[in-house]
């Protein structure tokens, strides 16, 4: 299980190529997932994460904001 929570609350996420809503996320054990999580005017964040059997990875992620010129 990923447990994912994001700020902001607005950011869209996609695990491995599909939209996904923040929370528990059941996912195959032992495989590695991509979690990629955006929301405009912040830095585009991307991992991959890989959660043993009978698992929870927490995950935390807060955006930040792009930087003005």
């Amino acid at each position: 299980i990923l447990r994912i929570s994001v700020s902001p609350k607005a950011a869209r996420l996609t695990l491995d190529g599909k939209d996904v809503m923040p929370g528990d996320i059941a996912v195959s054990s032992d495989d590695n997932h991509t979690l990629r999580v955006e929301a405009p005017g912040f830095v585009t964040f991307e991992q991959s994460y890989r959660v043993p059997a009978g698992k929870t990875k927490l995950i935390d992620i807060l955006l930040e904001p792009t930087r003005r010129r």
